[in-house]
């Protein structure tokens, strides 16, 4: 249950890849549905690197958006998790606005 933060952050970075964006796409479910309990069970610093780490920011589409709008619209969500999880779907509504100005 608890790895070293080194070991933590590769098997995070070898996991969320770009190379990896549809086989993760299985676990976009399971990430939102966790992102709580894994603020609320883990360290601060545990909590923030899996938060960060496993965000499916290379799922770029409006579904992880509208996902993480409905935890965002919760008003008893920890002040730095709401942070983290804004900054995470700011980064896919980021990559959305490019991708519509290159096509």
């Amino acid at each position: 249950n608890s790895l070293p933060n080194a070991i933590l952050s590769a098997t995070i970075a070898g996991f969320n890849s770009p190379d990896h964006a549809e086989l993760n796409r299985a676990f976009v479910d399971r990430y939102f549905d966790s992102v709580e309990s894994i603020w609320r069970d883990r360290t601060n610093e545990t909590a923030q690197t899996l938060v960060n780490g496993l965000f499916p920011s290379f799922i770029v589409e409006p579904q992880i958006i509208e996902r993480t709008q409905q935890l965002l619209s919760r008003t008893d969500l920890p002040p730095a998790l709401r942070r983290l999880l804004s900054e995470g779907g700011d980064g896919i509504a980021r990559s959305l606005r490019a991708r519509a100005v290159d096509l």
